[in-house]
């Protein structure tokens, strides 16, 4: 159950059960969508966050596409 999210600087395979939750971001400087990680940052309490490229909209469809695909098969 992967897809695919690309940062500025490179793509990233994500197992879409270790997301624990995405949201919009515009800033002056980035548009896009940051990812909340289920796993923390080593030595934090912190989760792995970062910034992908891309609209909330895609990446909800990727995970829709990967949900389906773990249903059925």
């Amino acid at each position: 159950m992967f897809i695919t999210i690309e940062t500025q600087e490179k793509k990233f395979m994500l197992n879409a059960l270790d997301i624990s939750y995405i949201e919009p971001v515009q800033t002056a400087v980035f548009t896009g969508v940051r990812v909340f990680m289920r796993t923390k940052k080593p030595g934090s309490d912190y989760p792995i966050t970062f910034e992908a490229k891309g609209t909330l909209e895609e990446i909800t469809e990727q995970l829709e596409i990967a949900a389906d695909r773990h249903r059925f098969g």
